[in-house]
């Protein structure tokens, strides 16, 4: 069972948790996949930690305590990437107030609920949580993703700003590299320069018709910064790298100049190098200017490029540490769920 009561209610948890207990008592051997602590409570015999991919861990689950679990799931190497020193401002530029998302299937319940957050000019703020917590829900809500299905007082530079759909976020100076940069960000069969180009196509144009040669000029610099490696302009994104993938798609949005940056999941899938390349880049961005907004589930990055982080756990704020204050356990005790489920009978 892999995550099993991630879509149910509080008393269809309980159900299943007592037919759980019923099928172990008929004999049924059960592999049972969570990061709820008190699910485990009430069935549990055995609890198996995974890490990176790898089994660090398997113990009965008398032996263990919440404590311990926690130190098992973070234990791994830090990044290697080290933040230069960097002053961030007090001038306010990105305000979200009151978010919330109702859930599209689920009556009464949302994805994100209440959420508020702020960042300044030149400041890298953390959206730390697991699987589900509702973080790339949040950063549609602010890029207008959700439409009329959303509430979100959102404010840029002090401005109350109303953000229906992507491209009041792009107007207001908002730009979101998605998680799923094959899927959301790129058009696989199409060119570096025409991807880097989409976001600004409009700038890019005279008289109705895509200059190329505009198009060369405002995205050029930027995949030169990114230390691209492509064949040429014209390669099909399809057969560059995981790495370089990602740099067409932050040549996409930092093209389109904006002042805030929102990054979901911005390293996911690449190699340490391209990792520490992008992270300097993101110290270069706020360092000239931008508020950078990173959504993560990988603890060792929030902890080395964020200035303060921000947790989220079940669609809300949870927790909020500055990087001076945050250590790998505080983060993910934040965002595990702390709800009491009914033990089984």
């Amino acid at each position: 069972m892999d995550e099993p009561t991630s879509a149910l209610a509080q008393q269809e948890v309980s159900s299943l948790l007592r037919l759980v207990t019923e099928l172990k008592q008929a004999g049924t051997a059960i592999l049972y996949i969570t990061h709820k602590f008190e699910e485990l409570a009430g069935i549990a015999d055995d609890v198996a930690v995974m890490r990176d991919g790898k089994l660090v861990a398997q113990r009965a689950f008398a032996e263990v305590s919440h404590t311990e679990i926690v130190r098992l799931m973070v234990g791994r190497e830090a990044s290697r990437f080290v933040a230069p020193s960097r002053g961030v401002t007090d001038t306010e530029l990105l305000r979200a107030e009151g978010a919330a998302l109702p859930h599209a299937t689920r009556a009464g319940d949302y994805v994100v609920r209440d959420m508020s957050i702020r960042v300044a000019r030149g400041e890298i703020v953390g959206l730390f949580g697991l699987i589900g917590a509702g973080r790339t829900e949040f950063l549609e809500i602010l890029f207008g993703l959700h439409g009329g299905r959303a509430e979100c007082q959102l404010f840029v530079a002090g401005k109350a700003v109303d953000v229906h759909s992507p491209t009041d976020a792009i107007a207001a100076g908002l730009a979101l590299a998605p998680e799923d940069r094959k899927h959301d960000g790129l058009v696989l069969e199409m060119g570096v320069r025409e991807n880097a180009g989409l976001a600004c196509a409009s700038a890019n144009s005279r008289w109705g018709y895509l200059s190329s040669r505009r198009e060369s000029l405002r995205v050029m610099p930027l995949l030169e910064r990114l230390k691209l490696k492509a064949g040429s302009l014209d390669e099909p994104v399809r057969n560059l790298s995981g790495g370089n993938q990602q740099k067409v798609v932050l040549a996409k949005w930092l093209a389109t100049r904006p002042r805030v940056l929102l990054l979901d999941e911005p390293t996911r899938g690449i190699d340490v190098n391209a990792k520490n390349e992008i992270y300097g880049l993101i110290h270069a961005l706020a360092e000239e200017g931008l508020a950078v907004l990173i959504a993560s589930s990988e603890l060792p990055e929030v902890l080395a490029v964020c200035d303060r982080i921000v947790v989220m756990c079940e669609g809300r704020k949870t927790a909020e540490f500055a990087r001076a204050e945050a250590t790998p356990e505080s983060l993910m005790n934040a965002a595990l769920p702390r709800a009491r489920v009914q033990r089984p009978a």
